[in-house]
């Protein structure tokens, strides 16, 4: 159900310099008092690692595995523009400001196209100036993507919605199946499937974890085709890709790891997915299968296998992503809303920011000039139309079967 018309979980915030969220009468502490330091993500340090991990942890807004510190680091390592700004009071650390610092300032989300959840990660109570917050990170403007409507005073910089649908399994997997009707049908058509390909190949096998290289490349192989087939670009043919998803596949830390599983028919690897987990979220991420095995549904009995699994090792919620998969809307129990927008300190940074917008998308129109449309998009942070299955949902209401909205 999608989170409407209720009072939002208390999340990190963006408000102006009067410390005051817009539309609310709560006092948060005012931030002349606060200071900002911009740093590369491999400069903070063990102590702030763990207050950005308390942070996240206690915070149920901020529950998505992108909001751990380690997703962050793992791009620092991988990309020479990661930053992060540490929003500090009286010397003690309050909140975080993880980005990548494009060209001529232009800011993007941590880990670009690869991020589907992104924002400032706070303490309760701290209200951010999102204006003092550019100017201090050295941004002329921030352009987010996927941004969850937890983080009131938003309205203002947000230009589009998108809704993520997510897979709610608080009360495990039986509970989840008997309330859904649609879901209880896509269980048992999936299952079907894999009891046939037992009967004409072998055995399936379902690998919820591991760290096997050769899985990992043998997916990286499938997707890429599966861009070039799709007339995507290849973002797997990107070095800082392959580094990233190299380093998320083996990624271990308290309240954060990598999730590579793997479907076996025989000894044979048939279907394959990339995501992270925090302590209860699991990220659906980058799937993909083989194009022998398609009339059994490889990847959807992937999936299937994963949302049955997940209660046991202690994942309460499997987030996938924005999109239009109609597979998202047969096994979606919910949904979170976000927002795409972007933000400048100054107004004259908005206003060249709209023209830069408007002249990107007349080159976008004229087909002549298609080249010259892609580095722009690169420059200012646009995201390219991608094959990966993106999307952190926040705390939503629950109540007996709900239907998942439609993504048309």
């Amino acid at each position: 159900m999608l989170h409407n018309g209720r009072t939002p979980p208390s999340g990190p915030s963006f408000g102006g310099c009067n410390g005051l969220v817009p539309g609310s009468t709560r006092r948060y502490r005012h931030l002349v008092a606060f200071s900002f330091r911009r740093v590369r993500p491999a400069e903070l340090t063990p102590g702030e690692i763990e207050r950005w991990r308390g942070m996240q942890q206690g915070n149920d807004a901020l529950r998505s595995p992108y909001y751990c510190p380690e997703f962050s680091l793992i791009v620092g390592e991988q990309r020479p523009d990661a930053a992060v700004t540490v929003i500090e009071e009286a010397g003690r650390v309050v909140g975080f400001f993880p980005f990548q610092a494009g060209r001529l300032g232009l800011g993007h989300p941590i880990g670009g196209i690869l991020s589907d959840h992104h924002g400032v990660i706070t303490e309760a109570g701290v209200v951010v100036d999102i204006r003092r917050l550019l100017r201090a990170s050295r941004l002329r403007r921030w352009t987010f993507l996927e941004l969850d409507t937890t983080q009131p005073g938003l309205d203002r910089y947000a230009r589009g919605s998108a809704t993520s649908p997510l897979v709610d399994l608080s009360d495990g997997f039986d509970d989840y199946v008997a309330h859904q009707g649609t879901q209880t049908d896509f269980f048992r058509r999936t299952f079907a499937k894999q009891r046939r390909l037992e009967r004409a190949v072998g055995p399936v096998r379902f690998e919820a974890r591991t760290t096997s290289h050769d899985v990992l490349d043998q997916l990286r192989t499938w997707k890429s085709a599966q861009y070039i087939a799709s007339g995507f670009y290849d973002l797997l043919a990107e070095p800082w890709v392959i580094g990233l998803t190299d380093a998320v596949a083996t990624a271990e830390a308290p309240g954060f790891r990598g999730m590579l599983s793997a479907l076996y028919v025989g000894d044979e690897l048939i279907a394959a997915h990339l995501g992270m987990a925090s302590s209860s979220v699991w990220h659906y991420w980058l799937p993909s299968y083989s194009l022998d095995y398609s009339r059994y549904s490889p990847g959807t009995i992937l999936l299937a296998s994963m949302i049955r699994h997940a209660p046991t090792i202690g994942l309460h919620e499997l987030d996938l992503g924005t999109g239009e998969d109609p597979y998202k809307d047969r096994v979606a129990n919910d949904a979170v809303e976000l927002v795409s927008g972007s933000a400048e300190p100054t107004v004259a940074h908005r206003t060249v920011g709209r023209i830069a917008d408007r002249t990107i998308e007349a080159l976008r129109r004229s087909q002549s000039v298609r080249g010259v449309v892609r580095r722009a998009r690169d420059a200012v942070g646009h995201r390219p139309n991608s094959a990966i299955t993106p999307g952190a949902g926040r705390r939503r209401r629950r109540g007996g079967a709900t239907r998942s909205p439609r993504h048309d």
